[in-house]
């Protein structure tokens, strides 16, 4: 994936966090998400042509039941889209786009 379409992806769940004001629960969901599609037995069902778009999200809700509704969308629309490999850039990019737009400063 491109760090342009991951930024679009982060900016975008940035702006529900924003909307809802809970950075530090979306930043949870967002590794949640990353952590979740980083495992080596769900990134091979998800590969695997022969597991329909259904049977991933269903999977994927059962193994993480405790997500947002938004959280949700996001990823039924990674894993129609076959882009869950790109959760941990996408997860990467909200936080370093929630972290200014909380007052936070990094500065020395």
């Amino acid at each position: 994936m491109s760090s342009g379409v991951a930024r679009r992806y982060a900016e975008a769940a940035v702006t529900v966090a924003r909307d809802e004001n809970d950075y530090d629960g979306w930043r949870r969901e967002m590794a949640l998400l990353a952590e979740l599609f980083q495992d080596d037995v769900l990134a091979a069902a998800f590969r695997n042509p022969a597991v329909s778009a259904a049977r991933r999200l269903e999977l994927a809700r059962r193994l993480a039941p405790e997500l947002r509704p938004q959280t949700y969308n996001l990823m039924r629309i990674l894993i129609e889209h076959q882009r869950t490999a790109d959760m941990p850039a996408i997860a990467r990019s909200s936080i370093a786009w929630s972290t200014p737009r909380r007052g936070s400063c990094t500065c020395s």
